[in-house]
């Protein structure tokens, strides 16, 4: 004889961590939209770009919900789009495939 109740915890959604990389898989640029990133946050963000092992290969400053990112340098493969806020605020993550370089 047990006096086990179960019970159902429900969690609110989240707000969006993510953003729209368009074109991906992309060749020479990118576009970076945050019309889908819910929060208050002060730009200038930071938008870091790494390799799949974490190395940065890149950080740029990003002044409006669209950005354009240009390959540049960045060598084809995948690369994780990490954006804070100034203080080092985790604001929203996404990823990116370039095609060639």
């Amino acid at each position: 004889d047990s006096n086990f109740i179960p019970t159902t915890t429900l969690m609110a959604p989240q707000a969006a961590k993510h953003f729209t990389v368009s074109p991906n898989p992309a060749l020479g640029f990118t576009n970076v939209a945050l019309e889908k990133i819910s929060g208050n946050y002060a730009y200038p963000l930071v938008l870091t770009v790494s390799d799949i092992l974490g190395k940065t290969l890149r950080q740029e400053l990003v002044f409006d919900k669209k950005h354009k990112l240009l390959q540049g340098d960045i060598p084809a493969g995948v690369c994780i789009l990490k954006l804070e806020d100034q203080k080092g605020n985790f604001v929203a993550g996404g990823k990116v495939v370039w095609i060639l370089n």
